[in-house]
């Protein structure tokens, strides 16, 4: 944001929340760009290091960064307090590990409507596949037969560790209650059916219609063609057997996906007589004898939206029995292990380091011997020692008082947004120590007689009256 230039000053000062910027342009700049440069110059000492790959692990640290970043924000930072004061509670700690292990993958069960998006629950069956993820710790779960997904959070409280996993707790003892696990190993033997593509028996029959082109039935009396009347014919056509294809609204090839939505029928062969137009044609063999497929809805096999073992899906599974009791289930879907993520920056980062300006040099230094796996971050207290000395040390200026924090950001954000105007960094580019930034808080008059000797103070230049007005208020405010 510039103070100068693009925004009405007046609209920008004023506002600022001085310790967040504070914080962004001293502690969380340096991260920032030591992510981006840690790998380039460790592997000075490497020439035979391949470019594309340093350049591949800059990336991955900055995005890994920005992936934290995104999460706080997709989830507030009370949500990643509570993932931590949830990770120190034992308790908590079993529970999550066990929805990892046990529970993750598909036909998870979840009917509390408190978790949806939009607050309403449009699933019928309340059936989907549940997936992780890490950090913040909370599940998603989605639905099968709905657009629509959960989330269910874990939002540990300090002051009351046992009362605030509840959610977690419920979507564990409900998925194991044996009314729904009867329901998990139906939804379970079916999947295995149509990924073996298992046929079964199941005849029924119905009347159907077709529409039959002008076709050559033969020569009356020997010399005069005659030919079947083209339009639709309507017949009785009998099925026999079937496969079960398994389908869902996020994966509509039913390929590894969740709910039975459609009855496939092949090679049932049809029988009859058709009718054509006022009357009824007898058709030769070779026009009936062909083969016809019907899709059927769940509900032909007796499935419905409550899970329950109908008359029909007990005969299927009678057939089947060989295929579903030796067949591998599919029902773990979890998600790709976080490890490598973690490898290059751990999930502690951000709350404990990036988020936290006033982490002291000794515990900076401990935390990254002990909480980080990235060799590179371990060993940074000894490979970048005086680029954390200048860190500490501009910290602990920016923050001395609130006076020297707003003039520290004042003058870094002049710098910093107003690169067209060729300011000499030895005046204000925070990372020279003759910086104004660095200098202590001026009197207004000292600091337009500094200004002048620059040439920078004119009521119609960029420096004027009106934005030293600002300045000093701000400054007088945080004297209050």
């Amino acid at each position: 944001m510039a103070v100068v230039k693009n925004d009405p000053q007046k609209d920008v000062i004023p506002f600022w929340n001085l310790k967040k910027k504070a914080k962004h342009r001293v502690w969380q700049a340096f991260w920032r760009a030591m992510l981006l440069t840690e790998k380039l110059e460790s592997s000075t000492e490497e020439p035979d290091h391949d470019v594309k790959q340093v350049d591949d692990e800059k990336v991955r640290n900055v995005r890994r960064l920005a992936a934290l970043e995104e999460a706080v924000v997709a989830s507030g930072i009370d949500c990643i307090k509570s993932h931590w004061t949830g990770r120190e509670h034992m308790y908590t700690a079993q529970l999550r590990q066990l929805a990892c292990d046990a529970l993750e993958g598909v036909d998870v069960f979840w009917n509390n409507p408190q978790g949806a998006r939009d607050g309403q629950l449009d699933s019928v069956s309340c059936f989907g596949k549940m997936y992780v993820v890490p950090y913040p710790f909370h599940c998603v779960v989605v639905y099968d037969d709905a657009n629509d997904e959960a989330i269910v959070r874990d939002e540990c409280d300090e002051a009351t560790p046992l009362t605030s996993h509840t959610n977690l707790a419920k979507l564990l003892s409900i998925n194991f209650t044996p009314e729904v696990m009867a329901k998990r190993e139906l939804r379970q033997k079916l999947r295995v059916l149509s990924h073996s593509k298992t046929p079964f028996t199941l005849p029924f029959t119905r009347q159907e219609k077709l529409f039959v082109g002008r076709k050559f039935r033969g020569l009356k009396w020997g010399i005069v063609p005659t030919f079947t009347f083209p339009g639709y014919y309507k017949f009785k056509c009998k099925y026999t057997k079937g496969v079960i294809r398994v389908r869902s609204s996020s994966d509509p090839r039913g390929i590894s996906s969740l709910l039975s939505k459609l009855f496939m029928v092949k090679k049932a062969k049809m029988w009859g007589s058709v009718l054509a137009k006022s009357k009824i044609v007898q058709v030769r063999d070779h026009i009936a004898k062909m083969t016809r497929r019907a899709i059927m809805k769940a509900d032909h096999i007796g499935l419905k939206p409550s899970m329950e073992e109908s008359e029909t899906l007990t005969r299927i599974f009678a057939q089947t029995r060989h295929i579903w009791e030796n067949g591998s289930s599919l029902s773990t879907g979890a998600c790709s292990s976080p490890h490598q993520q973690n490898a290059t920056l751990s999930d502690d980062f951000w709350l404990h380091v990036y988020n936290n300006p006033h982490l002291s040099y000794k515990r900076l230094k401990r935390y990254l011997r002990l909480k980080e796996s990235n060799p590179l971050l371990q060993k940074l207290p000894e490979t970048h020692t005086l680029a954390l000395d200048s860190l500490y040390a501009r910290q602990k200026w920016a923050f001395r008082d609130p006076r020297t924090t707003c003039w520290f950001v004042f003058w870094d954000d002049v710098y910093a947004c107003n690169s067209d105007m060729k300011l000499d960094p030895m005046d204000f580019d925070a990372l020279d120590p003759t910086s104004i930034c660095y200098r202590e808080p001026m009197e207004r008059q000292e600091l337009e007689e500094w200004l002048r000797q620059r040439k920078l103070l004119h009521k119609w230049r960029k420096f004027n009256p009106a934005l030293l007005d600002l300045l000093y208020e701000k400054k007088r405010d945080c004297s209050k």
